[in-house]
């Protein structure tokens, strides 16, 4: 999983943006242990 999605997310979370989603998850998570990183780590608003 490329970590600079999951960066980019919690930099723009942080700045007090409350409706953000991470889009095109295929092209990022493409196993299932990243797809479960991401929940884990993201949670299911995030996508």
């Amino acid at each position: 999983m490329k970590c600079q999605m999951l960066k980019s997310y919690f930099s723009v979370k942080d700045t007090g943006v409350k409706n953000i989603r991470l889009g095109n998850i295929g092209v990022f998570a493409k196993t299932q242990d990243d797809w479960n990183a991401l929940l884990a780590l993201a949670g299911e608003d995030a996508i």
